[in-house]
């Protein structure tokens, strides 16, 4: 899948389903962002807005967006907790948006209009 295609379905699917598919989309885009930033370390302004976006993905704010909430600090155990659907899908694609623009190989004018 391409970076676009990703960042859709995690968007579609971010707050469906049982812990275990939430959890896993939300894994699905931190390993996006991760995987765009081992992609373009050679680029330290843009790595260092994707470690800062990786920094943001793993606090617990984001897992709240995809309607978790961890069980123990140190497990992979999870809730579902009820969210504002509007609010979270706002934050999601804000930062898979970024992920986006960061993740371009060019900043054509459409790109530099999302920045």
């Amino acid at each position: 899948m391409l970076v676009p295609e990703t960042c859709h379905t995690v968007a579609m699917l971010a707050l469906v389903g049982s812990e275990h598919v939430r959890g896993a989309v939300a894994g699905v885009m931190t390993n996006l962002i991760q995987a765009l930033l081992v992609s373009r370390l050679n680029d330290p302004n843009v790595a260092d807005r994707l470690k800062a976006l990786l920094m943001q993905c793993s606090a617990p704010e984001i897992l709240r967006c995809f309607g978790l909430m961890r069980i123990a600090p140190d497990g992979n155990e999870y809730r579902v907790i009820q969210v504002s659907e509007i609010d979270s899908i706002e934050s999601i694609c804000d930062i898979l948006l970024e992920a986006i623009v960061l993740g371009a190989s060019s900043t054509g004018t459409l790109l530099r209009h999302l920045k």
